[in-house]
């Protein structure tokens, strides 16, 4: 029988771990407040997380005082449509889009690290989709003006 230790690393802000270092990883990590976006750095310059992560949280923290749905028990929720509308204002995933640009990974840092995640109603949010939306407008817009012959 043979036994071999291995080292494994993990990633300080998520889940991952790998036999390989995770440097490169840990610094565009969506729950690194810090993170260097892969996506729109380059085109927009990045936003400044941090300051719209605290925004984000002031806003969670005033939308937590009004009371959620029952989800078991739609018909008697314990939200009335007013506290909905008033709830849809202050968390709401095109609100949280306009703040990062547009951009995805930033969006998805936003709502993980203001932990708007607790608000399914409201942020409903398709990574996958919001992405190839993106790619697909910066690359129409790379490609606008330009003649191959």
């Amino acid at each position: 029988m043979i036994i071999k230790t291995k080292k494994v690393y993990y990633c300080e802000f998520c889940k991952k771990h790998s036999l390989l270092p995770l440097v490169e990883h840990e610094k565009h990590c969506t729950g690194n407040i810090n993170r260097t976006c892969r996506m729109c750095a380059e085109e927009t310059g990045g936003i400044n997380l941090p300051e719209m992560v605290e925004k984000w949280k002031k806003i969670a923290e005033v939308a937590r005082k009004i009371p959620k749905p029952d989800p078991t028990y739609v018909s008697s929720c314990s939200i009335s449509g007013e506290e909905q509308k008033e709830m849809e204002k202050l968390v709401n995933v095109k609100l949280v889009m306009d703040d990062a640009n547009g951009c995805p990974a930033c969006s998805l840092a936003i709502i993980l690290l203001a932990k708007l995640a607790e608000y399914p109603i409201f942020i409903q949010f398709d990574f996958k989709k919001e992405k190839n939306d993106w790619w697909e407008q910066i690359n129409a817009d790379r490609n606008e003006g330009e003649c191959y012959y």
